[in-house]
């Protein structure tokens, strides 16, 4: 990465000009990435790299689900044609909170950056921004507010303690190097003159989030920005239109125009999509198509299932809006703690109802009619045996038994065979990890859980006979045969990984962590990783990107490349190597090479 610079208003000191950039100067490109796939809390992440060099802002909407304006804005930012710089755009922070429209499902994300959390899915989120932002020279955040700030007091709607129609910062100077009020200022005498009415105008919100009598402060100092200003040092804002004010998609357009001001300031130049016809009142109108075992959800319909076979379900990619992906959503019986679309566990409850939501939006529902299934008789006698979708296989594991998995796996229990009788609903308790947060009753049936040892309370974890902690997951349905599995969690280990570059050299490396290796200057391609389980569990970076097996990377003449792989559900390290050109031995260790 070579030095940048942002424009010299937004700092005091020279020294603070040299920053780096996200990547060296290449022809204009786009590249997405998606981590958490596969989990209920995908996190898609937009980089856009002009052609021109210059400085790499991040622009994030959606950290919470019932603020529209923020992920439509950041969503349009992400078809962008950049020219200066690097802009990297995260549209939709917090898929579940999104789908829910709710503020926080279990914690309110933008409230987990003061220390390092890891209690929930939110502390995974915020693990992936933080890399991001470590990449960043500037940051912007998208929001929506209640009512219409005011320094002042003018009336219920208009005062200090409104956050609507403003622009956000956490000091005017911070450590006597970035002018954010001037900045700040000098970006509104442009903006405002052309928002209609005068009424909606933005004003300059200082929140003083450092000063110790600040009314703002206990909860701003948990904030992004704030973490962005004090952690990283870079100018960071956030641009909140007023809940108040009714057309979506007049706020959608005056917070794009605000970033784009804002961005230009920073130093990007951009291209923004064609917006003329788009009505983002509509966004939600043409989502993509949804099947239930092979069957298109059309709202009022019904859907035909068998009792006690699987409930399948499908995203059709490519269907739905061109413009505006929504992203879809499917619950059974109004339990908003899975999303369908996002599992590759299939439910095997009697269903009787199927909610489609895309981005929130309510859009109707289907009632589920089941055909008998042929009776099992004589099997009342028989030992329990519980439904486990593992990573995405279904397996069967007797009462008593213990199933072997490994740290950062998923896990969904969808019953229990024989079924309880009476069509009583199967109570299935995961020991030690509350998955429904203001809701501990003791149901985890038909939750997808990551089997992350640290996200169970202490006491819960017991140790089996190979040394390893396991948990146990009990079947409490009232009047049912008691039963019970264990599930054993070995630590992931990576072994080894392959690279095949120029000429074509292949490389199979031993994964040591903290080590380092020799390699030819060239392409090298990331082929494989192996490890105790499956390679669509790891997620690769190199030099703090991220980077998909099969995907390419460049280790030039003159410089090392950093080589980090992380556990792809949680987004916890388990090692880092160095490789370095062979010109630069004498700066890398001999391991591998």
């Amino acid at each position: 990465m070579k030095p940048t610079r942002l424009p010299a208003s937004c700092l005091l000191s020279a020294a603070f000009l040299l920053v780096l950039a996200l990547l060296s100067a290449v022809p204009s490109q786009a590249k997405s990435y998606v981590f958490f796939q596969g989990t209920q809390y995908p996190l898609a992440v937009y980089i856009l790299k002009g052609l021109q060099p210059g400085p790499t802002v991040m622009v994030q909407g959606g950290i919470q689900g019932d603020e529209v304006s923020g992920f439509l804005t950041a969503e349009t930012l992400s078809r962008a044609h950049v020219r200066r710089g690097t802009l990297i755009v995260v549209p939709r922070a917090n898929i579940p909170s999104i789908s829910r429209r709710v503020r926080a499902v279990n914690v309110d994300l933008n409230r987990r950056f003061d220390q390092p959390y890891d209690d929930y899915y939110e502390d995974a989120l915020a693990r992936v921004i933080r890399l991001l932002l470590a990449r960043s020279d500037a940051f912007i955040h998208l929001h929506e507010g209640s009512g219409f700030y005011s320094p002042t007091w003018i009336n219920a709607e208009r005062n200090p303690k409104r956050w609507g129609q403003s622009v956000i910062i956490d000091a005017g100077i911070y450590q006597k190097t970035l002018h954010l009020s001037n900045m700040v200022e000098s970006v509104l005498t442009r903006l405002n003159p052309h928002v209609r009415p005068a009424s909606y105008r933005f004003a300059l919100f200082n929140t003083e989030t450092f000063a110790p009598n600040s009314p703002y402060g206990p909860e701003m100092r948990k904030s992004l920005t704030c973490y962005a200003l004090k952690e990283h040092r870079i100018p960071a804002l956030a641009i909140e239109v007023s809940k108040d004010i009714r057309p979506l998609d007049w706020k959608v357009r005056e917070q794009l125009r605000a970033a784009v001001m804002f961005l230009e300031k920073f130093g990007i130049r951009l291209d923004l999509p064609p917006l003329k016809g788009v009505s983002f009142e509509h966004f939600a109108d043409r989502p993509p198509e949804i099947r239930i075992n092979g069957q298109t959800f059309k709202p009022g319909a019904t859907i035909e299932a068998v009792a006690g076979e699987p409930l399948r379900v499908e995203v059709v990619r490519g269907s739905g809006d061109p413009f505006f992906h929504a992203n879809p959503a499917l619950f059974a019986d109004g339990r908003l703690s899975l999303d369908l679309t996002k599992t590759d566990a299939s439910l095997f409850s009697q269903v009787k109802r199927l909610d489609m939501r895309a981005d929130g939006n309510e859009l109707g529902s289907v009632e589920v009619r089941y055909t008998p299934a042929r009776s099992a008789a004589g099997n009342t006698g028989q030992t329990p045996v519980f439904e486990v979708w593992h990573n995405g296989r279904l397996e069967e594991v007797a009462s008593g038994q213990t199933m072997q998995a490994v740290e950062g796996d998923q896990m969904l229990v969808a019953g229990v065979r024989p079924q309880a009788g009476n069509g009583r609903a199967e109570i299935i308790n995961i020991k030690g990890i509350v998955t429904r947060v203001g809701e501990n009753t003791g149901q985890d049936a038909d939750t997808d859980v990551v089997l992350d040892s640290g996200l169970f309370m202490p006491r819960y974890l017991q140790r089996g006979p190979d040394g390893l902690p396991r948990i146990q997951v009990c079947r409490e349905t009232p009047g049912a045969r008691p039963a019970a599995f264990y599930v054993s969690l070995a630590p992931r280990r990576v072994a080894g990984i392959r690279l095949d570059g120029p000429n074509g050299q292949t490389a199979m490396l031993p994964f040591r962590p903290g080590a380092g290796c020799r390699l030819q200057p060239g392409t090298w391609t990331l082929s494989e990783a192996w490890s105790n389980g499956s390679q669509d569990r790891l997620v690769a970076l190199v030099d703090g990107l991220p980077l998909a097996f099969g995907e390419s990377f460049t280790l030039g003449m003159g410089s090392s490349v950093s080589l980090e792989i992380l556990q792809a559900a949680t987004f916890k390290p388990l090692g880092r190597m160095t490789l370095a050109p062979a010109a630069m031995a004498s700066l890398a260790t001999k391991a591998g090479s």
